[in-house]
């Protein structure tokens, strides 16, 4: 789907990001959620080793969870309290500089999974978890375009959501072929970059 918001969040890769705190009650050690987001990264890929970092959307890779690009691909990281951690890759590269993608993440631990699609390679990554194991919940915030003050963000951001269920492959299609109009079940961040969603330095929630 060739997609070309009307509007979109520019983040400088310098020091712009957007953080909601405190989180969601319902993010506090979740065990089930899903988290995806239209970003539009300015950035050239890895191709020094390392060199490139850029989050999208976490609680810091240090501390719970993380949506980012390291290491020469996007991939999502998971920490539980045993200080062990889950790593997803969503693709090496896995992105093309100066255009739209969509990246969803998926964690059932219950159900042993965690899943992902990237809309730049139509890839649908999926690894197994231990059903016993518990997320971490260390940081009470979720951060937008930076990771513990660093992996800054550069390009524009439409769009944010983040479930209290576990979407299903139908769902998040559902959302990536309908930005406007998300899946509202289990829906409890919805921020979307338009004049009527952003107030001076205030990004409105439109979840309810």
């Amino acid at each position: 789907m060739l997609f070309s918001p009307p509007y979109a969040l520019y983040f400088n890769g310098e020091n712009s990001y957007a953080v909601i705190s405190p989180q969601p009650p319902q993010l506090a050690g979740a065990k089930v959620a899903s988290v995806m987001a239209w970003v539009y990264p300015m950035l050239p890929y890895d191709i020094n080793g390392n060199s490139t970092f850029w989050a999208v959307v976490g609680k810091e890779w240090n501390g719970d969870w993380e949506l980012m690009y390291g290491w020469d691909r996007i991939y999502f990281d998971i920490n539980y309290t045993d200080n062990t951690r889950t790593i997803l890759d969503l693709g090496f590269h896995g992105y093309t500089p100066n255009t739209w993608g969509f990246l969803a993440v998926v964690w059932d631990i219950p159900n042993g999974v965690i899943y992902g699609y990237n809309s730049w390679t139509k890839q649908w990554p999926s690894t197994t978890v231990e059903t016993t194991k518990t997320p971490r919940n260390i940081v009470n915030a979720v951060y937008i375009g930076q990771n513990e003050g660093r992996n800054w963000f550069k390009g524009y951001i439409y769009e944010v959501l983040i479930y209290d269920k576990a979407l299903t492959r139908d769902e998040i299609l559902h959302n990536y072929n309908n930005p406007d109009n998300p899946v509202r079940d289990g829906l409890i961040v919805w921020l979307r970059a338009d004049p009527s969603t952003i107030k001076g330095n205030t990004w409105l929630d439109l979840s309810g």
